[in-house]
């Protein structure tokens, strides 16, 4: 119907399908906050499809109950300032893998071949320890072993990119740190990217990071004692967390929905 953009929900995206000409069904990714416009062939193409939702242009019944809306403050500091909202913070909501068809732009350590998937990528690079993160080729079954930072991405097909461990067992949800910043606060894909960076920066032991705003602030050495709730926070260490051995679900190389509907899944609960 038209080329799938990025919307806020899949609210939004019912509401451009309404909108468009032709489209009486969409298919929304909550993983990658993608929105794919459907026609009236749409029923009976459904697939499973990690973070896939579809939906008919027409409003749903029902939806009368309040809804929660965020305050405009700020967390920890200064500059901390992050978007608070509804939500359980549980240690499975946390986003670990980057969607597929991105990739680590970081020193490749060693790279291994005929490597089934990424969870298994992943448990490579725990077994190395200068190993901090990776990138898993899911054409050639490639896992590049990576050093260093691994919160700078770039779009490339067909790679996942993702962090040592995917264990959270050291942070802790509902609090950030006020202590001063060590820099200015950056955008991060997750609170392990948001750790990455605070690895690979000189003075950081710690790091906040707000789920609702994806903010990431790093902290010093100063920073245990100073927490306080907030909405949305979690305060990790610069050191991963141990444990997250486990196999991790990971998207497969192909598109969601049909034909061009190829949608970026991660992972993550849904709902």
């Amino acid at each position: 119907m038209a080329r799938s953009e990025k919307k806020y929900s899949p609210f939004d995206c019912q509401s451009w399908c309404r909108d468009t000409n032709g489209c009486f069904y969409f298919t929304f990714n909550l993983d990658s906050s993608t929105c794919f416009l459907k026609g009236a062939d749409a029923p009976g193409t459904e697939r499973e499809y990690p973070g896939d939702m579809v939906g008919p242009k027409e409003f749903c019944s029902g939806g009368g109950e309040d809804v929660e809306t965020e305050e405009e403050s700020e967390s920890g500091t200064g500059s901390d300032g992050a978007e608070s909202g509804a939500g359980s913070e549980g240690e499975e909501e946390l986003k670990c893998f980057h969607p597929i068809n991105w990739k680590s732009i970081a020193r490749t350590l060693k790279t291994e071949s005929g490597v089934k998937d990424a969870a298994a990528c992943q448990r490579l690079c725990a077994k190395e320890d200068q190993c901090t993160h990776f990138n898993y080729h899911t054409d050639s079954h490639s896992c590049e072993l990576k050093i260093k930072n691994g919160s700078d991405v770039v779009e490339a097909a067909n790679v996942i990119t993702g962090p040592k461990t995917c264990s959270s067992s050291c942070f802790t949800l509902g609090v950030g740190h006020t202590a001063k910043e060590m820099a200015r606060s950056e955008k991060k894909y997750s609170p392990f990217d948001c750790q990455s960076w605070c690895r690979d920066t000189n003075g950081c032991f710690y790091f906040t990071f707000n789920r609702n705003s994806s903010t990431c602030f790093l902290k010093g050495a100063d920073a245990p004692g100073t927490e306080r709730e907030y909405p949305g926070d979690m305060v990790g260490p610069k050191e991963f967390c141990s444990g997250g051995g486990e196999d991790v679900e990971t998207e497969e190389e192909s598109e969601s929905g049909t034909g061009s509907d190829g949608a970026e899944s991660g992972a993550g609960s849904e709902g």
